[in-house]
């Protein structure tokens, strides 16, 4: 059970007591003889805080349980193989680099591995490096202090700091400019930063997580990756493979899909037809799971039947 809030009251007030209540927890500190009028607004605060309380625990409660691994849907060999092993190198705060093709769910993973970590209670912090112009790209992962730049008017917090106690995910983060892949590798090594306009540093107590779609060791080869970052970011790999390569999970994850969007749409009866699913299970899916993703909401808001059929899907192909 969840401890309930203190307030501390005494007749005998005096500043370190004061500050021992509150280092301790407490949420108020009265004196004797107290006004009847901020009692009542104290206990009130107090009485919100442990509703806001057992509302947080119960947000968390709920993403951890979606990001559990159970919850990722995938029954063939390669998916529970990978699912396996991402869920032991979640015990661990080792450095993970996820693989696989755009569209295979590389985030995913990342947040299940953190959310079955030992610093789930952290939080995740996520930043795509192909998604932010190389002339951001540096603020954004690592602050700035104000004026270190032109438009930088206060002190900017990077991603690095915001994830403290937590994990960092970096998506695409073979496509990091060479002159951040520098840094990076500091970071990695010595676990410490420097905002952009500082001249102090920085202790980064995070765990580190990368994916990307690149053949790392190719671009090594082709000079457009460090060599000695590819080993910092791939300390253990997990790879998440295409949908091509999962068989009968296309059904699997298309019935989930139908049943979400069309629960979303007011439309739950709807379901897939056999001919569908074999139109499905024929499909090459390049986009991967997120292109069969829109490809079912876009079924589910166009069918005009209770059954989706190949006509539904969009899929032109003979």
């Amino acid at each position: 059970p969840k401890a309930p809030p203190v307030v501390v009251m005494t007749a005998y007030a005096s500043v370190d007591s004061a500050v021992d209540a509150m280092r301790e927890g407490a949420i108020d500190y009265l004196t004797k003889p107290f006004d009847e009028a901020r009692l009542r607004l104290t206990l009130k605060r107090a009485l919100r805080m442990t509703d806001l309380m057992a509302e947080n625990h119960r947000l968390r409660d709920t993403v951890e349980q979606r990001y559990d691994f159970s919850q990722i849907l995938g029954a063939s060999e390669p998916m529970v193989a990978a699912l396996k092993l991402a869920g032991k190198v979640a015990a661990s705060d080792s450095t993970v680099l996820v693989q696989g093709e755009s569209g295979t769910g590389k985030e995913l993973v990342a947040r299940a591995i953190h959310f079955n970590s030992p610093r789930r209670s952290g939080p995740f912090v996520a930043l795509n490096c192909a998604a932010i112009p190389e002339t951001l790209l540096e603020a954004e992962l690592f602050g700035a202090e104000a004026g270190a730049y032109t438009g930088a008017t206060k002190r900017r917090r990077g991603r690095v700091e915001l994830a403290r106690g937590g994990t960092l995910f970096l998506d695409e983060v073979g496509d990091m400019p060479g002159t951040l892949q520098t840094k990076l590798l500091r970071l990695l090594q010595e676990k410490t930063f420097t905002p952009l306009g500082a001249e102090a540093e920085q202790k980064a107590d995070i765990r580190f997580v990368f994916a990307t779609h690149r053949n790392l060791e190719q671009m090594v080869k082709e000079g457009k990756f460090r060599e000695d970052l590819m080993y910092r970011v791939s300390g253990l790999r997990v790879a998440r493979p295409p949908l091509r390569a999962r068989g009968g999970d296309v059904a699997l994850l298309a019935d989930a899909f139908v049943a979400r969007f069309a629960q979303d749409t007011g439309r739950k009866g709807l379901r897939l037809s056999a001919a569908a699913k074999v139109a499905l299970a024929h499909h090459a899916f390049p986009g991967n799971v997120r292109e069969l993703s829109n490809i079912i909401e876009r079924a589910v808001i166009l069918a005009e039947e209770e059954v989706i059929e190949p006509s539904d899907l969009g899929l032109h192909e003979p």
